[in-house]
Formats: structure tokens, sequence, C-alpha cells
């Protein structure tokens, strides 16, 4: 027995005490008969309209369906129908068969409902967890399952070892235990059509009480079915001994967890280069090859995927997520992952599947912040503009190791510039990585926005080719804001940041470069350099006075550099050179008369 004073009171019991338990124990049909027959509807109209946010949370959809003037079961899926916003196809085959009826004579409360426009329904909301509000005015009890809701059931399967479903195009959803299902050890969903080429993965190579999971589709809703409503963990019940290898891809195909080139990926063939006219050199003494990047990228550095894979490619479906469990498991199991690789996409803008259209809603801060990616891969993506769209007070790429792009004609940075205001994190931002490998990206005209505060202490290559815009691979914040902190670090006083391991620094064909670091650069470890076509760049890092780094570049260019003197480490006798056998040659200005 429920008692309120008023509507809003009951409503508000309804919803506390019954609606938000949503376990396996727990009743799934609630009746609801209000104060003696009375009020019924407009508690459930109250629910509908004013739900709390509790329920938000839980349910994807609160559908009111209002038949408390009861007409006929025919005019309930009609209803339905209508709230639903169904295609006008569906509704016309309603009205056909109203037409029909009325021909023959059928009376109208007989009238019953019609497979077809239930199965439309089905289609519409098996994918959602919903709560229906269904005000029932006949006097029969009403099963709704009839007219193409869905049912939620579990059904409990304890001993169940291996899952696999493949070709599945018509599966939208996967509901689990509440307590997962504890031996499952091989998960393997394809929901992708017929006409995609697919392998299972290599069986004998899967280590032995390990939790698998090999997920290949092409709508990234369907990530909600890799995460239990719990909201935190995925189907496995543990959190040691578990991987994801997740294709959101038309024609990739699960990898293996060994260091690949880009012909160690199973499936058909990458594509070439987007600049196949890049295949010529200025230099014929300095060959592309030696800085281990060319065209059909067969050298190109060795990507390393992760027990949580995440693969984007071709002709996948980048529909809105409206709901915010859907969008809390996109950020779960982005936030999972070790390694990404994007690459032959046609429509996406970004990386960062946090960009999707729909994701902020709700006026809640949904944080992605690519807590565990070590390996990062993009290439191919002709309107990519940014790879990590970065807020970056909540990404801070802790673990990130290495990232290559390649081929994004129209990427202006790898990084977008976010916040440089002080939080005790960004002590960790970018702590791990060890080398930035790009090429062939022509718009980019910065790779990575520095603050006074951050310390790039592993990097070690920085390996940049055919960027022609590119002007400053790290800009730096240009004052600190000390509303947020009193706390200035020596790096600001002295206009210097350091990068104690960088080793090798390798620049081809950027035109437009002026800076490697808009600060001071100290590179004390510093071995290698090549340069070629980099005309604007007037400043290399100072070093160490015990190592002498060589340097391989053009005589022109090197005549050209700008120096702070031996005291400060940046001396032209500190270095070793060797300059190509082809450099730029003055020219005599005369005049030409024709």
């Amino acid at each position: 027995v429920i008692f309120a004073s008023n509507v809003e009171q009951a409503a508000e019991k309804i919803s506390r005490y019954y609606l938000v338990d949503t376990s396996r124990a727990a009743h799934k049909p609630i009746y609801f008969d209000g104060y003696q027959g009375l009020a019924a509807s407009a508690v459930l109209r109250a629910i509908d309209k004013h739900p709390p946010p509790y329920l938000l949370e839980r349910f994807d959809k609160i559908i009111h369906v209002d038949c408390s003037r009861w007409k006929s079961r025919r005019a309930l899926q009609r209803t339905i129908a209508q709230i639903l916003e169904l295609p006008h196809r569906v509704m016309a085959a309603i009205d056909r068969q109203d037409r029909e009826d009325d021909f023959t004579g059928t009376d109208e409360a007989s009238r019953g409902e019609i497979n077809d426009v239930g199965r439309e329904i089905h289609r519409t909301l098996q994918e959602h967890r919903c709560l229906i509000l269904f005000c029932n005015g006949s006097n029969d009890t009403v099963d709704l399952y009839d007219f193409g809701i869905p049912r939620s059931e579990v059904v409990p399967v304890p001993c169940l070892q291996r899952i696999i479903m493949m070709g599945c195009e018509q599966l939208r959803a996967v509901l689990w235990p509440e307590m997962g299902v504890p031996r499952l050890t091989l998960l393997v969903i394809d929901t992708r059509g017929e006409k995609v080429e697919r392998t299972l993965p290599d069986l004998d190579k899967l280590k032995k009480g390990h939790h698998h999971g090999y997920v290949a589709t092409m709508d990234m809703r369907f990530i909600q079915s890799l995460v239990r409503r719990s909201y935190n963990i995925f189907w496995s019940p543990y959190t040691v001994g578990c991987s994801l290898n997740l294709c959101i891809s038309a024609g990739g195909q699960w990898c293996s967890n060994e260091k690949m080139g880009s012909d160690s990926i199973s499936g058909p063939p990458l594509a070439k280069s987007l600049f196949p006219n890049h295949s010529y050199n200025t230099y014929n003494d300095f060959a592309v090859d030696d800085i281990s990047i060319d065209h059909d990228y067969s050298s190109a550095v060795q990507f390393q995927p992760g027990d949580y894979h995440v693969e984007i490619g071709d002709g996948f479906s980048n529909t809105s997520v409206e709901t915010i469990p859907g969008m809390k498991a996109i950020i779960l199991v982005m936030d999972k992952a070790e390694s990404l690789h994007v690459h032959d996409n046609s429509s996406i803008t970004t990386a960062n599947p946090g960009n999707i259209p729909g994701l902020m809603k709700s006026g809640q801060v949904l944080k992605l912040g690519w807590n565990c990616l070590k390996w990062c891969r993009v290439e191919r993506c002709p309107k990519l503009h940014t790879v990590f769209d970065a807020n970056h007070v909540y990404c801070n790429f802790e673990e990130l190791e290495s990232i290559w792009a390649a081929d994004l004609p129209m990427a202006r940075c790898i990084w977008s510039e976010g916040s440089a205001r002080y939080y005790s994190a960004r002590a960790h931002r970018y702590a791990k990585l060890q080398s930035i490998h790009l090429h062939s990206c022509p718009r980019l005209t910065f790779i990575l926005p520095l603050s006074w505060l951050d310390t790039l202490r592993n990097l070690e290559t920085i390996h940049i080719v055919f960027c022609g815009d590119l002007k400053v691979v790290f800009p730096v914040e240009q004052k600190l804001d000390l509303s947020i902190s009193t706390y200035i670090p020596m790096a600001f006083i002295s206009g210097t940041l350091e990068f104690p391991n960088l080793k090798h620094v390798y620049l081809h064909d950027l035109h437009k470069l002026q800076q490697i670091c808009e600060a001071k650069m100290f590179a004390p470890k510093l071995e290698t350099i090549r340069v070629r076509g980099c005309w604007g760049l007037r400043r290399l890092p100072a070093i160490g006075r015990d190592n002498h780094p060589v340097v391989d570049c053009e005589k022109d260019w090197w005549d050209k550099l700008e120096w702070d003197g031996q005291e400060a480490g940046h001396h032209p006798s500190l270095f070793k050179t060797h300059h190509s056998s082809y450099y730029k040659m003055p020219l005599e200005r005369i005049s030409v008369l024709r």
C-alpha cells in the first residue's frame, strides 16, 4: 500500500520503491490500481512528464501508453506506433487493415493487432531498456509482448563457456545476467552482413583461463551490449584476465596481440597512400626509407595491439547515442582501450568517439580520459580534422607510448588546444610518450600543445615527414593563470622546457616549420638529427656538453642557424655535421629579358 497526499507524491514513491530496482529478482510487471480505480492515469502521466533523474539513468526510454478509454487491441497498437513515431509505411499498414475491416464489417472492438507492425515495434525497442507506463482501460489483462514490446527476460546459463555468433545482422542487443556469466571464456559476436569476409580468432592461441571477447559491428550503439547494467564492468565479472578486441568497421578483422606493421592486420589489405605524388625525393642522397617511413608503410613503426583493442574503420554507422547508459558504455570501453587503430573512414572528423552526436546531452559532463591508451595509429581518414579533440583537464594520456598518423589531408592538429590551467593530474600528462610519427598530413599546423607544467620526460623520437603547413611541433602557453595556482615552475622562469630522453629528431619536407618548440629546448641525450627541406627552422635544442649528436642536413641551412653560445650548451662546435651532396645552392640575381 502506498500512502500519498497528492499525485506528485504518489509518483515519487512508486518510482523510488518499485521502478528503480531492475535486478533479476525484481518484479518486471507492476500493477497499479490508483485509489479504488481513481488517479491511476494521472500518476502514470506525472511519472512520464517529470521522471526523476534516477529513472533516466535506469531506462533508455520511458513510454506512456494511455488507453484508459479502451477501443480495441488494434487501437492500442496504433497508439504505441504513434508514440514511437514509426515510419509512414507502418502507419499506412494499420490504415490499410482498418479499411479492409470496415469493408468486411468487422466490429471495431474486436479488431486485433497486426503482426508486421508488432515486428517493427520490437525492432525499434529491442536495443533499449524501456519503462512502459500502460493505462489499461479494458476489462482484460493485456500482454504487451503481443504488440511488439520486448520482454526483459534473462535465462541463467552458469556453465556456459563459449558464445560464437557470426553474421547476426539483426542482432541489436545482448542482455547479460546481473552477475555476469562467470565461466564464459570466449565471446565472439559479428553483427555485420553476409557479404563481409570474416574469420574466427585463432582459438589455439587463446590463454587458458582468460576471458576473451571479439566483437565486430558497424553500429556504435551495439557497444552498450558489452557492458552490464551496473555501467562499470563488462560482461565478465573479472577485471583481471579479461580482454576485448572490438572492430567497428565494415571490412576490418580482429588482430592478434603481436606487434604488427600494416601487412599483419588480417582481412583485406590496407589501401595505398592518399598522396602517391610524394613518391619522388628531392634529395638523391637521402632516401625516405632512411627514416623508416615509406609510402606503402611496409617499414612503418610497429604497432602493438593491447588486451583491450579498438579498431574504427570504414562503413560504420555514426548513429547518435542518445541515452545516458549508452554514452557511459562507450566511455567505459574507450577508457579501457589500450590500443586504437582508426583507418579508411571517410566520414569521421576526429578519432575521439566522445564527439559523436548526442554524447554530451542531458546536461551531464561525461568524461572520456583515454586513461589506458598506450598505442594509437590513425591513417587515411580524409575528413578528420583533429585526431584527439582533447579537453586537457580530462584527457591526460598518462599511459600513451606511441602516436602514429598518416594520410590525413584535412587534419590541422593531432591534439587540439585545451585548458592550460593547473591541476595535479597534469604532472602525469604524456608521461610515458616515447615516439611521435607523422607522415603526409599536409594541413597540419601543430602537433601537441604544452604548458610550462608539462614534461615529456620519456619522449625519445620525433619523426615528421611531408607535413607542408606545419609551423611548430609543440606550441607552448604564453602565460600562467595565477588565479588557479600561485606555483610558478622553473621552466617558465628560464623559458626552457627540458626533454630529458629525446634522442632522435627526423624532419623532412616541412616547408613552413619555424620551431620545434615555442620555448627553448634542452635535450641532454640527443643523438641524431636529420633535416631536409625545413628552410624556416632556425634553432636546434641545446644539449649536454658530454655528448656530440650527429646532424645530417643541408649546408646552407646549417650555416643560417641561430645559437646561444657555449655556456648555454648551444653552439655549432658541440655537434657533428654531415652535409648532403645536394643542397640549395645560392643563385645569382639576374634579370632575364625576352
